[in-house]
């Protein structure tokens, strides 16, 4: 890994709570250079509880998260609520 750049790691995109790791490639001395990249679309879950859920991920592994993709247009049938 460069120590100049972050590592940005991809979680599954089917699964609504974990993100498939156990850990992140690399040694703990890399930890402050990964990123949990996620992306945030319509989901059953609610925008609150899917987020929540990867942060939570994130902070579970030792890491930050990023939302790196997500739809600025919502979709017919999102409760405002859910805005």
């Amino acid at each position: 890994m460069d120590d100049q750049k972050l590592f940005f790691v991809e979680s599954i995109n089917i699964d609504l709570w974990k993100v498939g790791f156990t850990k992140f490639p690399g040694d703990a001395q890399y930890l402050n250079k990964t990123v949990l990249s996620w992306h945030f679309y319509w989901n059953p879950i609610g925008k609150k509880r899917y987020i929540m859920a990867r942060v939570n991920e994130a902070q579970r592994l030792g890491t930050v998260s990023f939302a790196s993709e997500f739809d600025i247009s919502w979709r017919d049938g999102i409760s405002k609520k859910e805005r």
